[in-house]
């Protein structure tokens, strides 16, 4: 009798194995060249040849040994770990079979690519990372959280069976083993394309992860010539000061303009925040987080336009310069004043500790070498939006989304009555912003490894995969 169980469970432990391969093809047919998630082949092909290498696994391990009822049941919850994670993937590819959906969520995709591939590609060409073992363009999705964040910063996530933070913990050190980073935006952004630069601050902590520069920036922070009482509270903040830093080289002023309208809130609370050294808040407070960035662009020239002889080289120039300065003008005006002021006198010396280090995995190149937002860019964003709004069709130059992300929130902040009546999101999402994009697969360009390579590599990390199922058995 017992043979005759254990008999029936393998067929059915087959079944699961065959229906998640059987899965597994059609998601990477969908994801072929000239497909609807042709954009997406590099990831849904690496996360499901991972996840396939960790089938092959089971099957390896099981036939190796007389099934019993112990085993079948190793392996059947082994299966049900990896179908887990799948899922994880699998709602946010699908919430794309929805044209509104896909429409919005390609045209975030490409901008979390174009803030991520300078850095990818910086690690590359320093031989810092193995080409086979690089991470994929980031994913984005819509999540009920009231602001954006990406998974790589940590956050635990309760995925379906799962409900003890222990174990979410280690479903999640299953999810940063594959090679596709997630950046989640509140489903209310939906309609609101001007807060997308959100998503460069995200990636820009995708980025401190994946490059492993976090033991570089504490020694950054560590070494800043501040009294340690002040000293302490950066270094606290410094991986959120890192990502707006990152936000601000990839978007220049349409960061700090994006940032500006999302830390709105009442007078009050702007006036009476104050934070002491031991607080375990991890974001400066709002004004000074605003003032830490307006701090940043002019820096790099971006808050004062450039003169060449007598002439101001842009159209409508004395427009462009009050729109650059109105976001903080407005805080200012509004809000008059903040309880960390002290802190104001340390910008500058943590500005020069980010910005002089050279950054071992970019090939001890400063991050203004690997990403930068300057007056050109400034320049093409402001010509874009302006036809945006006057309705005109966008170039084959407007091509990069830093650019046309940083062109919608200046059309948005110059003219929202315009913005909003002339229906200018629906325009952008659905003809404009969309046309931009470049055919083809995204994050291959510059990769010399075969796909049989490539496979192979995965597969075997997939290996490595099943090894976290079997040892961390709560996560299953």
């Amino acid at each position: 009798m017992a043979d005759s169980i254990i008999l029936y469970r393998n067929y059915e432990l087959n079944f699961h194995d065959n229906a998640l391969r059987s899965e597994f093809a059609e998601w990477q047919k969908s994801a072929a060249a000239n497909a609807k998630f042709e954009k997406h082949n590099s990831q849904i092909t690496r996360i499901t040849d991972q996840l396939t290498g960790a089938l092959d696994e089971i099957k390896i391990k099981n036939g190796a040994q007389d099934l019993d009822i112990a085993s079948s049941q190793v392996h059947q919850t082994s299966i049900l770990g990896i179908y887990r994670i799948w899922s994880y993937f699998r709602e946010k590819f699908a919430l794309r079979e929805s044209e509104h959906f896909f429409n919005l969520l390609k045209i975030a995709d490409e901008l979390a690519w174009a803030c991520y591939k300078p850095a990818r590609q910086a690690a590359l060409d320093a031989k810092k990372i193995k080409v086979e073992e690089r991470r994929e363009p980031p994913l984005v999705y819509f999540s009920g959280n009231i602001s954006p964040f990406a998974l790589e910063r940590g956050l635990t996530f309760f995925p379906e069976g799962i409900e003890t933070k222990a174990d979410a913990r280690l479903f999640d050190s299953i999810l940063f083993k594959l090679p596709v980073p997630l950046v989640a935006i509140p489903w209310f952004q939906l309609n609101h394309l001007p807060a997308g630069p959100a998503i460069a601050h995200e990636v820009g902590h995708i980025v401190e992860r994946d490059f492993q520069l976090t033991e570089q920036l504490a020694e950054v922070f560590k070494a800043l010539d501040l009294p340690d009482e002040r000293k302490k509270l950066w270094t606290r903040w410094s991986d959120e000061l890192f990502a707006d830093i990152w936000g601000t080289l990839c978007c220049g002023p349409g960061y700090l303009m994006a940032l500006s309208e999302y830390l709105i809130t009442e007078s009050s609370v702007v006036q009476g925040e104050k934070l002491k050294p031991d607080d375990e808040e991890h974001h400066p407070t709002r004004m000074l987080r605003l003032l830490f960035n307006e701090a940043l662009l002019k820096r790099y020239g971006l808050l004062t336009l450039p003169v060449e002889g007598s002439n101001v080289v842009t159209d409508d120039p004395d427009d462009l310069q009050s729109l650059l300065r109105q976001p903080m003008k407005r805080w200012r005006e509004t809000y008059e004043f903040h309880q960390m002021d002290k802190y104001e006198q340390d910008i500058e010396t943590v500005l020069d500790g980010v910005l002089s280090q050279q950054f071992e995995l970019f090939g001890r190149k400063k991050l203004d070498k690997v990403m930068q937002f300057d007056w050109e860019d400034l320049k093409a964003s402001w010509l874009a939006a302006r036809r945006m709004l006057l309705g005109e069709k966008l170039k084959e130059s407007d091509s990069d989304f830093r650019r046309l992300y940083t062109a919608v929130v200046l059309a948005w902040f110059y003219k929202p009555e315009v913005y909003v009546n002339n229906s200018i999101h629906k325009q952008l999402v659905d003809v404009r912003l969309l046309g931009q994009i470049p055919k083809g697969k995204r994050g291959h360009s510059g990769i010399s490894t075969s796909a049989e390579e490539q496979k192979k590599t995965d597969i075997a990390a997939g290996a490595e995969l099943f090894d976290m199922l079997l040892f961390n058995r709560t996560v299953v």
